[in-house]
């Protein structure tokens, strides 16, 4: 029994080269979308959520709250 009825959502940190086969990957798959992306460059994960469709956008804020373990 599937966990919901909805789409397979994907978030992704970093917006590079690497990115796009992955972006792509989710508009060839029905029910796979990207909700979310994560980039130091905003303008880059602007790009890459207007290219896949992303529902939100994040920059560097999200990477700066780091927990450090001893």
């Amino acid at each position: 029994m599937p966990v919901n009825d909805g789409d397979f959502r994907l978030g992704i940190v970093g917006c590079g080269g690497t990115s796009a086969h992955h972006g792509e990957a989710s508009l060839a798959t029905e029910g796979v979308r990207f909700v979310a992306c994560c980039q130091v460059r905003v303008e880059r994960a602007q790009e890459f959520s207007d290219h896949y469709g992303c529902d939100a956008q994040y920059d560097d804020h999200l990477m700066s709250h780091q927990t450090t373990h001893v």
